[in-house]
């Protein structure tokens, strides 16, 4: 009984901590974290580890923008796979605090955020 249930215990701590390295490493992003962003076009870049799962809009890949303060979304969740990277572009009225929200789906089906 003794080493069933030890090997047990081996099983289930691989199964709880094994699955967070199938998913996608967000490694960088443009613009950069805390950055200040001026009013007009921006392109909004979060680069990955691996490649996104190329999928349709709104199943899986979504990047959203949002006023810090408020958390009113600007425009719609959207992006676009690109290799590594998820990208999506908007227009800024005015400079200021932004907040990014985002949603991948790695190549193996699991979604990160």
């Amino acid at each position: 009984m003794r080493k069933f249930t030890g090997l047990l215990l081996v099983l289930a701590t691989f199964c709880l901590t094994n699955p967070a390295l199938a998913h996608d490493e967000l490694i960088s992003t443009s613009p950069s974290p805390n950055a200040t962003v001026s009013a007009g076009s921006i392109q909004v870049k979060l680069t990955f580890a691996e490649n996104p799962m190329d999928l349709p809009f709104g199943q899986g890949n979504l990047i959203a923008v949002a006023l810090a303060e408020t958390g009113e979304q600007l425009g719609p969740a959207c992006a676009r796979v690109d290799g590594t990277s998820l990208i999506t572009s908007l227009n800024l009225d005015s400079s200021g605090e932004y907040k990014l929200l985002w949603r991948v789906a790695s190549e193996d089906g699991h979604v990160n955020s």
